[in-house]
């Protein structure tokens, strides 16, 4: 795991959530979600050494969240890097090797 970047898009969905508190009732939800808290709080302190699953994949399909595309947009990218995935544009780059 990549631990800079995983701290990195922590730091950047948490800055998504700040800046749109308040915007939707999922917002406030995903803002106050309890193991998305922890993973984030964990990202940033670099303590996540295994992949974790944040069961957040039906909620996101079922919210309304992808209507806030900065969020939306932020939460895979987390998302993906908690388990271990390349981020689509990292994949580009492995693909060139």
């Amino acid at each position: 795991m990549d631990a800079q970047k995983l701290k990195k898009h922590a730091e950047l969905l948490e800055e998504a959530l700040r800046s749109n508190a308040g915007k939707s009732e999922d917002v406030v939800w995903l803002s106050q979600y309890p193991p998305l808290l922890k993973a984030i709080e964990n990202a940033k302190a670099f303590k996540i050494f295994e992949p974790e699953d944040l069961g957040l994949g039906r909620w996101e399909l079922e919210s309304k969240i992808r209507d806030i595309p900065e969020i939306s947009h932020r939460l895979a990218q987390f998302c993906l890097l908690t388990e271990n995935f390349l981020l689509p544009s990292d994949q580009s780059k492995e693909d060139e090797k």
